[in-house]
C-alpha cells in the first residue's frame, strides 16, 4: 500500500541521513506511524507519533521554507497534494527544494496518487524537473490490487541493508504480474494519452471551473459541495468531496473526452 512504501522510504532515508525532516503544511502521506506522523492534515490527532525532529511548512512561505531546509536532512513532499486540497507545488518551492538537494538534504517524493502516469508524466516530479533521491508509487501499480514500491537512488540503496525491512505480502507474484501489465500499458501510449485529456481539459474548462491539478488530477470548489455530491450520484457520477467544498477528480486513465464533457455538462447545470 501507499503508507507501507513511504513507511519503507522514511526508514531508507533515515538511514542515509538523520537529523531533521521537514513536511508540507496540508500534507498526506498515510495512516501508519512514520507516514502519519508526516501528515499535517492529522496533526489535530491524539495518536503516537515516531520520535523525530519534523517541522511543517507552508511552500508558499519561501522564506521558511528556505531556513528551516538549511538544516534538514530530509524533506518529504507530494508533487500534487490530493487529500490537501488537490494543490500542486509551486515553482518556485520546487527551486528551493532543488537548491537544498545540492546541498545534501534529501529528497523524497510521495507520488503514490500522483504517479504512474496521472499528471501526463510518468511521475508529476518531471513537471518541475525536480529528481529526488526517493520516490513511492503505489494505488494503481498492482492493477487493482495492493502494491507499493520504493525507487531510490544508488547511494541510498547501498546503504540498505537485508532485515532493514520486510513484509509478509510484499513481492505478490500476481500483484507484481499485473503491475508488469500496468507498466507495459502507460509506456505504450496511454501517458501520452492523459496528456492529451489533460490538454483538453486546461482549454475547455480550467478558467470556468478555477480548475487546479495536471492531467487527470484535478480539483476544483464549489459552494453546496454536500448538495452537488448526491445530485452529481443521481446522474451517475461518483465524486470525491475534500474540506466541504474542494471536488477531487481522479477519473480512470481511459476515460473519454465524451464523459469529460458529460461530467462537467452536468455539474454546470447543478452549480446553476
Amino acid at each position: 500500500s501507499g503508507t507501507e512504501a513511504n513507511e519503507a522510504g522514511l526508514k531508507f532515508a533515515w538511514k542515509s541521513k538523520k537529523g531533521k525532516f521537514i513536511a508540507l503544511i496540508d500534507s498526506f502521506h498515510g495512516r501508519t506511524l512514520g507516514s502519519y506522523s508526516l501528515s499535517h492534515l492529522f496533526s489535530h490527532q491524539d495518536f503516537p507519533r515516531i520520535k523525530a525532529d519534523i517541522k511543517f511548512i507552508d511552500t508558499e512561505n519561501y522564506g521558511d521554507l528556505k531556513r528551516e531546509g538549511k538544516d534538514a536532512a530530509i524533506i518529504m513532499f507530494e508533487p500534487i497534494q490530493g487529500a490537501g486540497g488537490v494543490k500542486p507545488l509551486t515553482r518556485e518551492a520546487a527551486e528551493i527544494m532543488s537548491d537544498l538537494q545540492k546541498s545534501g538534504v534529501i529528497l523524497f517524493a510521495d507520488e503514490v496518487q500522483s504517479g504512474l502516469g496521472r499528471t501526463g508524466k510518468f511521475l508529476a516530479c518531471e513537471h518541475y524537473n525536480l529528481k529526488p533521491d526517493i520516490v513511492t508509487l503505489a494505488k494503481g501499480l498492482g492493477g487493482g490490487l495492493p502494491l507499493g514500491a520504493v525507487i531510490m537512488k544508488k547511494n541510498i540503496a547501498e546503504k540498505v541493508s537485508i532485515g532493514d525491512h520486510g513484509s509478509t505480502m510484499g513481492g505478490n507474484m500476481l500483484s507484481l504480474r499485473l503491475a508488469k501489465e500496468v507498466l507495459r500499458r502507460l509506456n505504450s501510449g496511454l501517458i501520452e494519452y492523459v496528456q492529451k485529456l489533460g490538454e483538453y481539459i486546461d482549454n475547455k474548462y480550467k478558467d470556468k471551473f478555477k480548475i487546479r491539478g495536471k492531467g487527470l488530477f484535478r480539483g476544483f470548489d464549489i459552494n453546496n459541495a454536500d448538495t452537488v455530491q448526491v445530485k452529481m450520484i443521481n446522474r451517475g457520477f461518483l465524486i470525491n468531496i475534500l474540506r466541504k467544498k474542494t471536488i477531487r477528480l481522479l477519473p480512470p486513465l481511459i476515460i473519454t473526452k465524451e464523459t469529460i464533457d458529460s461530467f462537467f455538462e452536468n455539474i454546470e447545470d447543478i452549480i446553476e
